[in-house]
């Protein structure tokens, strides 16, 4: 069994290799014509490619229209790293390797029972593990934009107090400012250069985060042109707001620390502090009462 696994590690091992690295091919003198280059091209471009793309356009017909469209909201609140039909394949696969590798782990448990819970746990693996990723790509990518908002704020303040106008100022905040919110202020400029109205493309972004601070300026922002108020007062109280909105973050995460910690120290700290103090004594008293015998 052991060997059945190592020779299924080496061939996975050696197939990811041919996957993602491709076989070697030559350099030609000439510029190869568009079938040439498919047929000459690596493992990935002849067959791998190709394969995906069917199965990622089968697995968007099988979806539901409803989860299709809460998945490609996801997606776009991840910074869209796959497509939806990408993701139905991942999850596929996932679901396939956990299955495949609940099969082998329960080939060395003799009892029946133990085998059904191991292939239940390992389809629950298979099926929660992207969503997991997917989950953990969007926190971390709203936590770095609220973390950002408050200093692109200020540049839109300094750079309209210098007399640009605001949609000026949002292409010198993604011009001068990197992540993922001058990334996404600037696809939302590529859609107003597209025609759409800026006030829209702006909407569009905030929704698409699915930050609750961005969905706030935005609003104000907009209203503010509507009406016709000064941007500048504007972008100066939501720059006040953003700032006492992240101090009051980051007083309640300091709150809830206390409650965090408690059980490492408890299950790390603590034993090991006991053990310290105490063993000595206990060492002590055993050796006192193994002498009274």
């Amino acid at each position: 069994m052991l060997l059945l696994i190592a020779g299924l590690a080496f061939v996975a091992g050696t197939l990811l290799t041919l996957v993602l690295g491709g076989w070697p091919t030559a350099e030609r003198e000439a510029a190869p014509s568009l079938a040439d280059a498919v047929l000459e091209g690596s493992w990935r471009v002849r067959l791998l490619t190709p394969a995906l793309t069917k199965l990622s356009r089968l697995g968007l017909r099988l979806t539901p229209a409803g989860a299709l469209e809460r998945l490609r909201v996801a997606l776009a609140q991840a910074g869209g790293p796959i497509g939806a039909g990408e993701f139905v394949i991942v999850r596929v696969l996932s679901v396939a390797a956990c299955l495949g590798l609940g099969v082998m782990l329960c080939k060395l448990v003799p009892s029946p029972p133990p085998r059904l819970l191991g292939l239940g746990l390992s389809l629950l693996v298979g099926l929660a593990a992207p969503s997991f990723w997917l989950s953990g790509r969007i926190r971390r990518r709203q936590a770095q934009i609220r973390r950002a908002l408050p200093d692109v704020v200020d540049l839109l303040v300094v750079s309209v107090e210098a007399g640009l106008g605001l949609g000026s100022a949002l292409a010198k905040a993604a011009e001068k400012m990197s992540g993922a919110l001058p990334e996404e202020i600037a696809r939302a400029l590529a859609e107003t250069a597209f025609g759409k109205p800026r006030t829209q493309a702006l909407k569009d972004m905030a929704v698409r985060v699915g930050v609750g601070e961005l969905k706030t300026f935005v609003a104000a922002v907009t209203q503010a042109e509507l009406l016709g108020v000064a941007i500048t007062q504007t972008l100066r109280a939501q720059s006040r707001t953003i700032r006492a909105a992240r101090v009051q973050r980051v007083r309640e995460q300091a709150a809830r620390l206390p409650v965090t910690l408690l059980l490492p120290l408890s299950l790390f700290i603590f034993p090991a502090v006991f053990i310290v103090l105490l063993g000595p004594s206990l060492i002590r008293l055993y050796a006192a009462f193994s002498g009274m015998r």
